[in-house]
């Protein structure tokens, strides 16, 4: 952090050495106060400097510059053992196994919407209720996104799967597309419609090899038609022309764009669009997740828009339901990306209100008594409104006069989450004692502090901050100049308006900076 916080140590007053040299020899002898105005003058502006880029440097750190934080504070964990995901052909052949048995399982789940279907089923019905309308729309790749998530938590929650979520990556594939590893009959998905098979829908036939082979869809594009799973690869000619969108060059050059709404009507309309012209049969429809496939898909282009966010962090994406020459006219706010009754709905009025949304809907549920596996909930509101009574809800910790760590800090920005708060105001400086650590400062902590295992480090201080900006708290800082800063002396003893100067030696005067706490 000392890298935003440029400070320049103090020197030995060599420059008031110079300056004096060329004075008149009258003047030669200085007062006692002029020789304590110029060392005192440049530590103040030293600490006010420090204490105004502290308080406000960090804030614009945490709103405009996340990700530096985050590369500063890479040995802190936020998450637990993340989920995973990769790319099909490095799954090991039992992975690939336990991925389509879950797959499976969904086929033989109850409906989560419909009692005479499955709970894969509600994903191609959920798509082409809802889905459609997001295409050509800046909800296209968030949606999907979401989408995507629903069907891992289902894999994972509804059959046990404690595997990999899968993508495909196209672009090792498009110059051999027939022979893409998903399309293995023992290892994969099964290939193209046999051509004995009968016909079915989208230009193909039905799937004869492969663990989905023979299976029964109930839906195709917008209406109830019930069918075999079909897929139909074009004549090489028109293959060629399709897979040539899923080339790396093509690719890297959608990467390369800078604004939001050519990267992902790029994407949409190349790589995207190249699958279902490709596979044809079910992925030629907004039903196109009944083919398995379609989620492995999906998720590709999730990773590639991921990769993208990356490297275009300073991207404000607002997404919409309207199409794409009307999307810079509708707020953010005023979407929501709607999963039918397959998923819980939230709809929010700011970014902090998306995370107490999630908190709220979080704390209708409750951990079963019978097994820790299974949730329940007491309540079934069709819909719930919930708002802050009050602007400002903050805590103020004070570390001067209290033992509180940074993990202990972390803790409380817990409870505050939890609580719905959204200010932790931290007070790292007093008369009792200094406890921030400043680099071009380094005695201010390691004298001012009750003892070295007191002092909040730069680090420290980052990973509150960052831990705060993961829950929704924004983290303040305060120190205070020229009041409240006896504790200065016992580093820089010349700088405090509470010492005695005596023959050259600046000692505190009598009160709290000598105090310590009972716990001391």
């Amino acid at each position: 952090m000392s890298r935003y916080w440029p400070y320049t140590p103090l020197s030995n007053s060599d420059s008031q050495l110079d300056i004096e040299s060329e004075r008149p020899q009258a003047d030669k002898r200085p007062s006692r106060r002029q020789t304590c105005l110029l060392p005192k003058l440049v530590l103040w502006v030293a600490l006010f400097c420090f204490a105004a880029g502290l308080s406000s440097g960090i804030l614009i750190i945490q709103h405009f510059f996340p990700t530096r934080l985050l590369s500063a504070t890479t040995a802190v964990s936020f998450c637990i053992a993340p989920p995973t995901r990769r790319e099909w052909r490095s799954f090991s052949a039992s992975e690939k196994h336990a991925y389509i048995e879950a797959v499976q399982c969904l086929r033989s789940t109850p409906s989560a919407i419909l009692p005479a279907q499955s709970l894969y089923d509600d994903f191609p019905y959920v798509h082409m209720h809802v889905g459609n309308a997001t295409h050509e729309t800046t909800n296209f790749l968030p949606w999907h996104r979401y989408f995507v998530h629903v069907y891992e938590t289902a894999l994972r929650g509804r059959c046990n799967y404690t595997g990999h979520m899968a993508y495909w990556d196209w672009t090792l594939d498009w110059a051999n597309f027939r022979d893409a590893p998903v399309w293995d009959s023992d290892t994969g998905f099964g290939g193209s419609g046999g051509a004995d098979a009968p016909d079915s829908v989208g230009e193909g036939t039905c799937v004869t090899d492969g663990p989905f082979a023979g299976l029964q869809e109930l839906y195709w594009n917008l209406q109830y038609h019930p069918h075999c799973l079909s897929r139909g690869f074009p004549p090489d000619k028109v293959l060629a022309r399709w897979t040539s969108n899923l080339r790396p060059e093509v690719v890297e050059q959608i990467m390369a764009m800078k604004e939001y709404e050519e990267f992902y009507l790029a994407l949409e309309n190349g790589p995207h669009l190249a699958i279902p012209y490709s596979v044809r049969g079910d992925f030629y429809a907004f039903t196109a997740p009944n083919d398995p496939i379609f989620f492995l898909h999906h998720t590709q282009l999730d990773r590639l828009w991921w990769q993208w966010q990356q490297s275009n962090a300073d991207q404000e994406v607002q997404p919409t339901s309207k199409k794409r020459n009307e999307f810079k006219s509708i707020s953010y706010f005023d979407n929501v990306l709607d999963m039918g009754t397959l998923a819980a709905n939230v709809t929010v009025v700011s970014i902090d209100g998306a995370l107490l949304a999630l908190t709220a809907l979080s704390q209708l549920f409750h951990a079963h008594s019978e097994s820790e596996a299974t949730v329940y909930t007491p309540f079934t509101p069709t819909e719930t409104k919930d708002a802050p009574n009050f602007e400002d809800r903050g805590i103020d910790l004070d570390l001067c006069c209290n033992r509180i760590s940074p993990r202990d800090a972390m803790l409380t920005i817990d409870a505050m989450s939890f609580n719905k708060f959204h200010r932790l105001h931290l007070h790292p400086s007093d008369s009792q004692s200094w406890l921030l650590e400043a680099l071009a400062l380094p005695a201010l902590a390691s004298k001012g502090a009750y003892h070295e295992s007191e002092i909040w480090t730069t680090t420290d201080l980052q990973v509150a901050q960052l831990y705060g900006v993961y829950h929704g708290i924004e983290v303040y800082l305060e120190t205070d100049l020229p009041g409240h800063t006896t504790s200065i002396a016992l580093a820089h003893p010349s700088s405090s308006q509470h010492t005695t100067c005596t023959r050259g030696l600046c000692t505190p005067r009598s009160g709290n900076v000598g105090e310590r706490p009972l716990w001391s």
